[in-house]
C-alpha cells in the first residue's frame, strides 16, 4: 500500500507544492483535455453536431482550470507571481470550472440519446445555473473571509464544502442517468460511466476529507489526484471509440448508399431499356416478355409476371398475359387456374378493391390470409409485391413479383422506381390506346370525306393543307402527300391564290362561316360552277387554329335552273299566247250570245205580254175561257229553258231586253240566256181567243219594229205587223 502511494505521489498525486509534482498534476490533464478538444474540434467542423459541442466546451473549461492551478502553483513556487495575491481569487473559479466540465462531458454523451437528451438538458441546465450562482456567492465572500483569516486554506471555508457537495449530487444524478440509459439498452460507453465516476470519487473523497477534518489528507488527495487525471484518458477513450463507431457506422451506410446508388443505378438503366423498348415499338402487348424481362433482372425476384382485366358480359376477369423466371424456378404461364379467373370469386379476390385505389400489396407470404397463402405456396412463393396498372384511372391489370428463395422485404426506392416503371407503362398504354383511336376516327373522317359530293380539306392559319380528300386531290390532279404542306400559291396561279387568301383571312378574322359561289376556271366542257363553303377550325379552348373548306359542284344544278329558266320563259310565251286565243274566242261567244239573247228574249216576252193582255181582255160576259186551255200557254212555257221562258233578270250587256226601257226609249238593261249557244223555236198549239184592245196593239207595233229583219228561225211568223195580226 505504501508503495502505490509513493508511485501515486511520485506521478503528480502528491499534496503539491513541489515542481514536479505541480507539473505532472497539471500539465498532464492540460495534455489530455487538449487532445481532447483536437478530436471534438474536427468532429464538430465536420459534421457540426451537438454532442461534439459540448465536448469541446468541456475540454476548454477543463483544459482552461489545469493550466490556471499551473501558473498559480509553478509562477507562485518559481517566485513570478504572489500566491498571496493570486489566491483570494481562483480557488472558487477552479471549482466552478471543473464541475461545470464534468457536467458538460457528461450530457455531451447523453446528447447523443435522443430519449434521453430532453431530461438530461433540463437537468445540465438547471445544475450548470446552480453551479454559477454558487460561484458568484463564493466568489463575493471569499475574499473577505480570506482577509479576517489569514494564512487559512479554502477548504476551511464554507465554499469548499458547497463546490464538493453539490459536485457530489450532480455527478452522481449524472450516474443515474447512464445507468438508466444501459439497462433500457441505451448505449453509453463504459469508459464515458468510468470517467463519471472518477470524478464522482474525487468530489465524494474530497467531501469525506473536509468532513473528517483532513486527518486523512495524506492517503486521499494522491488519490483524488490520479482519479481526476485519469478520468480525462477515459472520456477521451469513450469519445474516439463513440467517433470510430459512428465512422463505422458511416462507412457501412455509406458503402450501403454506394450500393443502393449502383442498385438505382441498375434500375435506372432498366427503366431506360424498358422507355426504349417502349418507343421502338407500336403494341404493348407483343413485348410484354421484354418489359418483365427488364424488371426482373433490375429487382432480383424470381419471377415477375403480368395479369390482364378483361370483362365477360357484367364479370370481371383476369388472365396472365405474361411471365418472366429467373433460372431454377418452375413457369406458371401455362396454368389454366390462372386464366379467365373471375376476380371477385378467386382467393384474389381481396386484392380488387386495393388495387382500385392504387394501392400495392406486398408481404411474406406466411402473414397472408389461408386461401392467397395456399395459391401461393403452391407456386413456391415466399414474398410477393404486386403493383396496380392504373389506364385512364382505371385499373388495366396488375405487375406481380415473386420471391421464391427467401422472404424480403422490399425496400422504399426499389417501390418508387417499381411504381415509376409502372406509371410508364401505363402512360404508353393509354397512349397506344388513344393513338388506335385517333387512328380509327381517322379511318372514319378519311372514309366519310372520300365519299362526300365534293371537295374538302384543310388548312391551319398559315394556309397550310393538312387534310385533302380524295376528290380534291384527284381535282388538283396531285397525290394527297403532295398537297399536305403546301399553300395556294403552290396549288394555283396567283390571281386564283390570291383570292382563297383574302377568303381564308375573311374567315380567321372574324371567326364566321364564309360560303360563296365560284367560277375557279374554264374547263374542257364548259365553265365549272362551285358552291364553296369555308368554317373556322377551333381548339378546346375556343381558340382558332385553321379552316375547314367544303366546295360542291353546282354545274349541273346551274345548267339545270337555266333549263328550267328557259323553260318557264317559253311557258309564260305560250300561256300569253293561248290567253290572248282565249281571249279572242271568248269575245266571240259573248258577242253570238248576245245575238241569240236578244233575238230568243224579244219574241218570247212579246208573246207572254200578248197572251196575257188576251187573257185580261177576255170578259166574262163574252165566253168562259176554257181552263184548260188557259194553262196551255202555261204548259208551253215551261218547255223552254228556264232563263228564257221566265226571263233571266241578271243583265247583260249584249242582251238588252226589248220591253224594257229607259225614260230616253232606248232598251232596258241586258239580260243572260240560259243557254246563249242553242237556238230555240216556239210554237203556239192552240189559237188564242180574244181581240186586242189599242193598247195592246201599240205594244204589238213596237214588238215588230225591233225584231224587223231577224232570224227567220226563230220568228217564223213575225213577217210585219199584218202577219202578227194574221196571226192572231
Amino acid at each position: 500500500m505504501e508503495d502505490i502511494l509513493i508511485i501515486l505521489n511520485e506521478f503528480g498525486g502528491g499534496m503539491g507544492g513541489e515542481p514536479g509534482n505541480v507539473a505532472v498534476r497539471f500539465l498532464l490533464p492540460t495534455v489530455f483535455w487538449s487532445v481532447l478538444l483536437l478530436v471534438g474540434g474536427r468532429e464538430w467542423f465536420r459534421k457540426r453536431n451537438d454532442r461534439d459541442l459540448f465536448i469541446c466546451c468541456a475540454a476548454i473549461l477543463g483544459g482552461y482550470r489545469e493550466l490556471l492551478m499551473f501558473v498559480a502553483e509553478f509562477g507562485s513556487w518559481r517566485g513570478h507571481l504572489s500566491f498571496l495575491n493570486i489566491y483570494p481569487f481562483y480557488p472558487p473559479l477552479e471549482h466552478a470550472a471543473n464541475l461545470v466540465a464534468g457536467l458538460f462531458i457528461g450530457y455531451a454523451f447523453l446528447s447523443a440519446l435522443p430519449e434521453r437528451r430532453h431530461v438530461a438538458g433540463l437537468f445540465v441546465g438547471a445544475a450548470i445555473m446552480s453551479t454559477t450562482v454558487l460561484y458568484l456567492i463564493t466568489a463575493l465572500t471569499w475574499p473577505p473571509f480570506l482577509e479576517s483569516h489569514p494564512g487559512t486554506s479554502f477548504g476551511s471555508f464554507w465554499g469548499d464544502y458547497a463546490f464538493r457537495s453539490a459536485g457530489s449530487i450532480f455527478l452522481g444524478m449524472m450516474l443515474v442517468f447512464f445507468f438508466r440509459a444501459n439497462s433500457a439498452s441505451d448505449r453509453v460507453p463504459l469508459a464515458a460511466v468510468a470517467g463519471i465516476m472518477f470524478f464522482f470519487l474525487d468530489e465524494s473523497l474530497m467531501l469525506w476529507s473536509l468532513s473528517a477534518g483532513e486527518h486523512y489528507l495524506e492517503l486521499v488527495a494522491p488519490v483524488r489526484h490520479n482519479l481526476h487525471i485519469w478520468a480525462i484518458p477515459l472520456f477521451l477513450l469513450a469519445y474516439r471509440s463513440e467517433v470510430n463507431r459512428q465512422l463505422t457506422a458511416e462507412i457501412l451506410q455509406r458503402d450501403l448508399a454506394e450500393q443502393g446508388v449502383r442498385q438505382r443505378e441498375r434500375y435506372l438503366k432498366g427503366l431506360a431499356e424498358m422507355n426504349r423498348l417502349l418507343l421502338t415499338h407500336a403494341g404493348f402487348r407483343q413485348i410484354y416478355e421484354g418489359i418483365l424481362r427488364i424488371l426482373g433482372e433490375i429487382s432480383g425476384a424470381s419471377r415477375v409476371y403480368l395479369f390482364e382485366n378483361h370483362n365477360d358480359g357484367d364479370r370481371l376477369l383476369t388472365s396472365q398475359r405474361g411471365e418472366w423466371c429467373t433460372q431454377g424456378v418452375s413457369s406458371q404461364i401455362d396454368n389454366p387456374h390462372l386464366q379467365n379467373m373471375v376476380f371477385e370469386r378467386s382467393p384474389l379476390s381481396r386484392w380488387l378493391p386495393l388495387l382500385e385505389q392504387g394501392e400495392l400489396i406486398t408481404g411474406n407470404v406466411a402473414s397472408l390470409p389461408p386461401e392467397e397463402r395456399e395459391l401461393h405456396e403452391s407456386q413456391q412463393i415466399r414474398s410477393i409485391l404486386v403493383l396496380p396498372i392504373m389506364v385512364n384511372s382505371r385499373l388495366f391489370g396488375f405487375l406481380g413479383f415473386d420471391q421464391c428463395d427467401r422472404e424480403r422485404q422490399w425496400q422504399e426506392f426499389e417501390i418508387n422506381l417499381l411504381q415509376s416503371a409502372m406509371l410508364t407503362l401505363s402512360q404508353h398504354i393509354e397512349q397506344q390506346q388513344a393513338m388506335e383511336e385517333v387512328a380509327q376516327q381517322r379511318l372514319q373522317l378519311r372514309t366519310f370525306l372520300d365519299n362526300l359530293p365534293g371537295y374538302a380539306f384543310l388548312k391551319d392559319t398559315e394556309g397550310r393543307y393538312l387534310l385533302a380528300n380524295r376528290d380534291y386531290c384527284r381535282e388538283l390532279g396531285r397525290s394527297e402527300g403532295a398537297i399536305i404542306g403546301r399553300t395556294d400559291d403552290d396549288l394555283f396561279p396567283p390571281e386564283v391564290a390570291e383570292r382563297y387568301r383574302s377568303d381564308d383571312r375573311a374567315v380567321l378574322s372574324t371567326g364566321r362561316e364564309f360560303a360563296i359561289e365560284e367560277v375557279p376556271g374554264q374547263e374542257a366542257e364548259g365553265r365549272k360552277v362551285l358552291s364553296t363553303r369555308k368554317v373556322p377550325l377551333r381548339d378546346q379552348y375556343g381558340m382558332i387554329v385553321g379552316i375547314v373548306g367544303l366546295c360542291i359542284d353546282i354545274t349541273d344544278r346551274k345548267k339545270a335552273e337555266q333549263e328550267i329558266q328557259s323553260l318557264n320563259a317559253e311557258l309564260e310565251e305560250r300561256v300569253q299566247q293561248r290567253t290572248e286565243e282565249l281571249q279572242q274566242a271568248n269575245e266571240e261567244l259573248e258577242a253570238f250570245c248576245y245575238t241569240v239573247s236578244h233575238d230568243l228574249r224579244g219574241p218570247l216576252t212579246g208573246i207572254r205580254g200578248f197572251s196575257q193582255l188576251l187573257l185580261d181582255d177576255a170578259a166574262p160576259g163574252h165566253h168562259r175561257p176554257d181552263p184548260a186551255a188557259d194553262r196551255r200557254p202555261a204548259r208551253a212555257l215551261p218547255r223552254l229553258p228556264v232563263g228564257v221562258a221566265e226571263g233571266d233578270r241578271r243583265p247583260h250587256r249584249h242582251c238588252p231586253d226589248p220591253c224594257r226601257r229607259t225614260a230616253a226609249g232606248e232598251p232596258g238593261p241586258p239580260r243572260h240566256l240560259p243557254h246563249p249557244g242553242r237556238r230555240q223555236r216556239l210554237r203556239r198549239r192552240e189559237p188564242v181567243a180574244g181581240r186586242p184592245d189599242q193598247s195592246h196593239q201599240q205594244c204589238l207595233e213596237i214588238h215588230l219594229q225591233e225584231t224587223r229583219g231577224r232570224d227567220p228561225l226563230l220568228y217564223p211568223q213575225a213577217q210585219g205587223r199584218d202577219g202578227l195580226l194574221r196571226a192572231g
